[in-house]
C-alpha cells in the first residue's frame, strides 16, 4: 500500500538518483550543478565515488519505501548520513566560500532529516508478535 511516508522515500530515492547519477557519469556537469568548476583529473574519481555512495543511499530509500516497518532502523542510518552532509557543509561554510548551490543542497538534506524524523515519530513502530 502506498502511503504518504512511502511516497516520501520514493521521492528521496529519485532525488538521490538525480544527484548521484550525474556525479558518476558526468562529473564535470555535476560540478557545474553544484556551482563548482570542473574537477581536476585528481578529483574525478572521488567525485564519482561520492556519487556512487549517494546512489547506494538512494537504493536504501527504495527498500524503505517498499517496506517501512521492516526497514525502519535503516531510516536512522539515512538521518545520520544526511546530518553528516549538513555538518560538513556548515563547517566548510564557516571557513571558506561555499557555493550557494552546495548550501542549498545541504538545506534540502536538512529538510529530508525533518521529514524522516516526522515519519519515525508519527508512524509507530510495529509491535512484535507475542508467542
Amino acid at each position: 500500500m502506498v502511503t504518504r511516508w512511502s511516497l516520501l522515500f520514493w521521492f528521496a530515492a529519485l532525488f538521490n538518483l538525480l544527484v548521484g547519477l550525474p556525479m558518476v557519469l558526468a562529473p564535470d556537469m555535476a560540478a557545474g550543478m553544484m556551482g563548482l568548476p570542473p574537477p581536476s583529473p585528481d578529483y574525478v574519481l572521488p567525485l564519482r565515488m561520492l556519487g556512487a555512495c549517494i546512489l547506494v543511499f538512494g537504493l536504501s530509500y527504495v527498500l524503505i519505501a517498499r517496506d517501512l516497518d521492516r526497514m525502519r532502523p535503516v531510516i536512522w542510518l539515512n538521518i545520520a548520513g544526511k546530518l553528516s552532509v549538513v555538518a560538513l557543509t556548515a563547517h566548510a561554510a564557516l571557513g571558506a566560500g561555499v557555493p550557494q548551490d552546495t548550501i542549498m543542497a545541504a538545506g534540502g538534506d536538512l529538510l529530508f532529516v525533518a521529514a524522516f524524523l516526522a515519519c519515525l515519530a508519527r508512524r509507530p513502530a510495529p509491535r512484535a508478535d507475542s508467542p
